[in-house]
């Protein structure tokens, strides 16, 4: 039996840019204000391994903005990525049962290297498979919405269900 490389003969569906809903406590500028937030967050990352370092900012229902950097581990396994740091703090300070609820959350990250302070960042940086399925613990999927940006003004925006429409859910 060969090892065979397997074809896709079609292409792969993508996710398309979300609208905002009317009246959401997410708009262009809170969303610029949270881009903002994770690209401080970022420079604050411990990431002398792989060199990408992420910022995230998490909003929560009642507006507080709780920001998260990836921390690296030499064994790799124990680093922890910048948006469960936002819901581990978030959620450890007790925003969760003031404010019931979180909103969206901002994602920026790359090597510094391939950061400018004209273009911002090289690419758009989303969260990861372990991180999706952690966010989809604390909030509602279909309304809470996931920011991935390359700098203030270049940004896209899905809901948690776009980018994790399966999420496990534990039923008792």
């Amino acid at each position: 039996m060969k090892n065979e490389i397997l074809k896709i003969d079609k292409e792969l569906p993508t996710v398309k840019k979300t609208e905002l809903p009317s009246g959401h406590p997410l708009n262009d500028l809170t969303c610029r204000m949270l881009i903002a937030e994770a690209i401080k967050a970022r420079e604050k990352a411990y990431a002398p391994y792989s060199g990408f370092k992420v910022g995230a900012a998490l909003m929560s229902a009642g507006k507080k903005i709780i920001i998260g950097c990836n921390i690296e581990n030499s064994a790799f396994s124990p680093t922890i990525c910048a948006e469960r740091v936002a819901f581990s703090k978030a959620i450890s300070d007790g925003v969760l049962e003031s404010d019931k609820s979180f909103v969206g959350i901002a994602v920026v990250g790359g090597k510094d290297a391939n950061v400018s302070k004209e273009k911002g960042f090289a690419d758009y940086t989303t969260p990861c498979g372990v991180c999706l399925q952690f966010m989809s613990e604390f909030v509602d999927a279909e309304n809470f919405f996931v920011i991935s940006a390359k700098s203030e003004s270049d940004y896209w925006i899905y809901t948690l269900k776009d980018l994790m429409p399966f999420a496990f859910k534990y039923k008792k």
